[in-house]
């Protein structure tokens, strides 16, 4: 075997013991011999010999380490040494020792290791080979390794000690060196060559497979197994793959491993082969997924080494070997299904023909798969989106690149994130780049790059992410990256960067990262950055910065301040500057100023092309900035006015710092985010107007704190959630503005304690519930606005006792009841809307001369007026005629005719030319002079008086103090159509809105349809009968909200459904009936029992 041959095989294990030796600046001690004469081993000529019991004198070493003893020449060499106790060990693997050189000539030499420690290997060093350009041919001396007859060399034994970094230890080395005892060889795998066929590659066979098995499928030859390293320092394993090729071939090889490997791919056969590719010595190791391409390879035999240098461990280990095409094929982009649907997609197949372009520019070493045959899905780093698609991401980080970066890469102009960090890039940063307007991420950190920053990098307004550090850059910082507003992070460190850091930075109001340490910045550190109110991590030591540090950055939660040596600036970045003069003497409108500033990075957002940015300026007096106000001894921000500015930012917090503000307006812009509760800090300020923004979120509860609130408008906003009852604490208001929102709840009743209210506007909301009538205790109240709300319940009466109420809105809600007279008390009135409710009876006339109204679309009469005015009808004891009992009597006349029926068989004796009271079935109460009562009752079997034909109106309604309603035993329920064009001929849901009713008979009739389940409104009823009707569908469940119901019939109908279980609880009921069914209707289970 030859010593090149020797080499080659264990060069994998060597390469990175050595690289540690170069690491450790060890190479100086290698100690080569010149070549010498004589059949057995001589010492080198550079040695001296010394008297020795053998036959040649021994050399004396080189190197000597205390306690050594030097080589024996002769048959058997032996080295023995002790690492004395005090030798510290820095690092792990060490050499500590150079033996002497010997020669070997023309006899073969076997190594054998006896009596070592396993924390020492041995190297064998061949003359000449000593440089770190070679230093690959170093050999690992192993038990049983020979050198053969014909092997001529010059050698060095050199030891590698290995213990824990920082530990002191003593360890006894023995190197047996022998042209007689060989020991146990390592058996050198010679493996078949198998022939690779051509074609594309299949899926390797998943799983653990036996050890040595090789797999061919689909084309391919793969294997799939246990790849693991033996216990010990530098052990390491290899496997290998030999295959042959017929004729010139394109081939991939890739690789999967779950423990560190190397590849090398050598032509021949076995370990013995000269090497074409390998991994660089630079890499750790191959990353998981990643693969070695080549190019064309000519026909022959080649052997594939897989070598893990990972002790004790083992992993699944996965190599394919694919031959890809024929000599001279080379597809292109468009062919070769790198781009899927090429047609559809034809600027990637663009951006294709590009990276492949400027593959051999990025990617010296020739590690990426990039490929026209391959997918461009499957290419390392590549990610393509969109539609059509294109080049969206670059990806490269850590992948061995060494190349200069392309100015080619303008050209992927759909680039949004390139990241080429970890690598071995070097040049300069191309300006091009500049051009890639979509970029939002771009990470070039931890490369070789030099030169300056471009200045067009300021041109990538979306990025989000910029990272240079750990670079040779020079120059300054271009004043063009405080353009980059959306800019999150910013490493510049470890470059030499000179200048100083731009003030404009604090511009950047979303940063969060800063990283400006070790390089040569100087001057000040721009008290501006103050405002960077995101910073999470600085770092901007190593420089020559003088003066002080901005006192937020003592906040930031990872810092470096600390290796600065400079004070904090004392007061925030407005301390000393123009916009505060005398800052001792106004040492309240210096933190006016710093919480304007801050304020300001929330405010602005970003502003509109065609709206200038505030003028809020260090260099420029305070009482110059634009919507500020300054007044008082000592001098205090006062009034903040920015109405329709364009601000399209956030809601800030800092506001509430302004603790002497009186005034704040901001509305008219596109502020969003919700109130801040900080705000209750403001107890002296007494107008607040945020209308019309985005503001969204609950009214605070901390809005009670603010005292000397006298107007409030937030009104045309995004603000939810409930009214909060806090407000009722603030005396001073006198006007409450929250229309045009998104506020739900009930009004609450505690507003009605404000004593100084002249307006509450609530329209335009989401409100429920019943006007609360504490708000009749708002004396001073002259506008009251609650439109376009879901406001149910009866107008409370209480509201006619505001006097000084001018304006009444309560239009589309879904109010009920009548309109109460005592609104007519109200002698101020000039608007009052109330359409779009549901509202019954009559408009009390003494509203008709409100100016603005709008009772002509209520569908409602004048109380008073109608048939009924002034007849006999509606005389009373002492004359006058009751202006709700006109009502009534106008009700009950448009009811008469749709009662009777069209064929007239019964007639009402009802007349304006007879008094109500004697009308045929009617009562009317002695107390409210109201109907009350209406029996037309028959009894069963009877034949008179005749029975009634028509229909029960929805008119019926307007009957509001109706407390009992008997119609049975009548022949009600004709399809008789109304003025409306509708049929009536069931029980209408108007019935729903007699909330006074107590009793309800409309048994023995022929009424249809279903029972409405508005009747289950009516809390005062206590006697239902509906029986013998035709009425269908099912029972409704709201009839079990009637709490003081005793009585009810339902049998003798077409009901469906089930029997709701309360209803048993009624103490009369003939729910028997309804379960037993009769000769033409099944009987009804209850519900309970339906639900099994």
């Amino acid at each position: 075997m030859k010593i090149a041959d020797l080499f080659a095989a264990s060069k994998p294990f060597t390469a990175l013991v050595l690289a540690v030796l170069v690491s450790a600046g060890l190479f100086g001690l290698l100690a080569l011999g010149s070549g010498g004469a004589g059949a057995q081993i001589q010492p080198s000529a550079t040695t001296t010999p010394t008297a020795t019991p053998t036959e040649t004198p021994p050399p004396t070493p080189t190197v000597v380490v205390p306690n050594a003893t030097p080589f024996v020449a002769g048959p058997v060499i032996v080295v023995e040494t002790a690492i004395p106790e005090d030798w510290h060990v820095e690092r792990a693997n060490e050499a500590i020792s150079v033996f002497e050189a010997f020669t070997s000539e023309n006899g073969d030499v076997t190594f054998a290791l006896r009596e070592t420690s396993d924390s020492a290997n041995f190297l064998l060093v061949p003359a000449g080979m000593s440089d770190e350009g070679n230093h690959r041919a170093h050999l690992l001396l192993k038990e049983g390794v020979t050198l053969d007859s014909e092997t001529q060399d010059t050698f060095s034994v050199e030891v590698l000690a290995s213990a824990e970094s920082g530990a002191s230890t003593q360890v006894s080395l023995r190197l047996r060196i022998t042209e007689t005892d060989p020991g146990p060889q390592m058996p050198t795998p010679t493996p078949t060559a198998t022939p690779l066929p051509l074609g594309d590659c299949g899926r390797a066979i998943e799983g653990r497979v036996s050890q040595g098995d090789w797999i061919e499928d689909d084309n391919c030859l793969s294997m799939n197994r246990p790849l693991s390293s033996r216990p010990g320092t530098g052990d390491y394993y290899a496997r290998y793959f030999t295959f042959t090729l017929d004729e010139p071939t394109t081939i991939s090889i890739s690789l999967t491993s779950e423990v560190d490997t190397y590849l090398y791919l050598m032509r021949g056969v076995g370990s013995n082969g000269d090497i074409v590719a390998e991994n660089d010595d630079a890499l750790p190791r191959v990353d998981l997924n990643s693969s070695i391409r080549t190019g064309e390879l000519p026909a022959g035999e080649y052997t594939i080494e897989a070598t893990t240098y990972a002790a004790e461990k083992t992993g699944r280990f996965r190599l394919v070997v694919s031959g890809l095409s024929g000599a001279g094929e080379e597809p292109d982009c468009l062919t070769g299904g790198a781009v899927q649907d090429p047609e559809t997609n034809v600027q990637l197949v663009a951006e294709c023909e590009v990276l492949l372009e400027l593959r051999p520019t990025l990617d010296g070493r020739g590690l990426l798969n990039w490929a026209a045959d391959v997918p461009m899905d499957d290419w390392q780093g590549v990610t393509t989106g969109g539609s059509p698609l294109r080049v969206t991401e670059l990806a490269l980080a850590g992948s061995g690149l060494n190349g200069v970066i392309p100015t080619q890469l303008e050209s992927l102009s759909g680039l949004e994130t390139l990241s080429l960090s970890d690598n071995g890039l070097y040049g300069e940063i191309p300006g091009e780049l500049g051009t890639l307007d979509n970029l939002t991420v771009l990470e070039l950190d931890s490369n070789r790059l030099s030169g300056i920053i471009p200045a067009e990098l300021g041109n990538l307004l979306a990025l989000e992410t910029l990272t240079l550090k750990d670079n040779e850059l020079d120059g300054v910082i271009p004043h063009g990256l405080t353009s980059l507003v959306r800019l999150q992070v910013l490493r510049l460190g470890n470059n030499d960067l000179t200048g100083e850091i731009p003030a404009g930075f604090s511009d950047l109001h979303h940063l969060r990262v800063l990283d400006l340490a070790d390089n040569q910045l100087t001057g000040a550190i721009p008290t501006e950055l103050d405002r960077l109110s995101h910073l999470e991590d600085v770092k901007i030591a190593g420089n020559s910065f003088s003066g002080c540090v901005p006192s937020s950055f003592e906040a930031v939660a990872d810092n470096d301040t600390a290796r600065l040596g400079l004070p904090f600036c004392p007061s925030g970045i407005c301390f000393d500057k123009p916009a505060v003069p005398n800052p001792f003497e106004n040492a309240g409108l210096v933190g006016d100023c710093n919480a304007l500033l801050d304020a300001r990075i929330l405010l602005e957002g970003t502003l509109g092309e065609d709206v200038a940015r505030l003028n809020w300026s260090l260099d420029k007096p305070i009482e110059e900035w634009e919507g500020i106000t300054i007044s008082g001894l000592p001098r205090r921000v006062i009034r903040l006015a920015l109405p329709s500015r364009g601000l399209n930012g956030r809601m800030s917090s800092q506001l509430s710092e302004l603790d002497e503000l009186s005034v704040l307006q901001l509305d008219d812009n596109n502020l969003s985010d919700s109130l801040p509760s900080s705000f209750g800090k403001l107890t002296k300020l007494q107008i607040l107007i945020l209308g019309n923004n985005s503001i969204s979120g609950a009214i605070p509860s901390a809005i009670g704190d603010m005292s000397s609130l006298h107007y409030v408008s937030l009104k045309g906003n995004m603000i939810s959630g409930e009214i909060p009852p806090e407000l009722s604490i603030l005396e001073e208001l006198a006007s409450l503005d929250l229309k045009d929102n998104r506020l739900t709840g009930a009004i609450p009743g505690e507003l009605g304690s404000l004593p100084n209210l002249r307006s509450l506007h609530l329209d335009d909301n989401m409100l429920s519930g019943e006007i609360p009538p504490e708000l009749a205790g708002i004396s001073l109240l002259e506008n009251l606005s609650l439109e376009r709300n879901m406001l149910s319940g009866h107008l409370p009466p209480e509201l006619g006792s505001l006097v000084n109420l001018r304006v009444l809105a309560l239009a589309d809600n879904t109010l009920s009841g009548e309109i109460p007279d005592e609104l007519g008390d109200i002698s101020n009135l000039s608007d009052l809307y109330l359409r779009g409710n549901e509202f019954v009876g009559c408009i009390p006339k003494e509203l008709k001369d409100i100016p603005r109204n709008d009772f002509r679309v209520l569908d409602l009469e004048y109380c008073g007026g109608g048939e009924c005015a002034d007849s006999m009808a509606v005389q009373v004891a002492n004359g006058a005629a009751h202006d709700r009992l006109v009502s009534d009597c106008n009700t009950l006349l448009s009811l008469q005719e749709m009662l009777q029926g069209e064929d007239g068989a019964r007639t009402l004796n009802w007349a304006v030319g007879v008094p109500i009271k004697m009308w045929e079935g009617i009562t009317v109460g002695t107390t409210q002079s109201r109907v009350e009562g209406l029996d037309l009752s028959r009894e069963d079997n009877t034949t008179t008086p005749d029975p009634l034909t028509g229909v029960i109106p929805p008119d019926i309604k307007h009957l509001v103090k109706l407390a009992n309603l008997k119609l049975s035993n009548n022949m009600l329920g004709s399809d008789i159509v109304g003025d409306d064009a509708m049929p009536y001929g069931g029980i209408p849901d108007e019935i729903g809105t007699l909330t006074d009713l107590k009793t309800l008979l409309l048994d023995g009739n022929n009424l249809h349809g279903e029972i409405p389940q508005e009747i289950g409104n009516l809390a005062n009823l206590q006697a239902l009968l509906l029986a013998d009707n035709m009425l269908t569908g099912e029972i409704p469940t709201e009839l079990t909200m009637l709490e003081r119901l005793a009585n009810i019939s339902l049998s003798g109908n077409a009901l469906e459904g089930c029997i709701p279980d309360a209803l048993e609880d009624i103490a009369h009921h003939d729910l028997a009936m309804i379960k037993q069914g009769d000769s033409n209707i099944d009987g009804l289970p209850l519900c309970s029992e339906s639900d099994e």
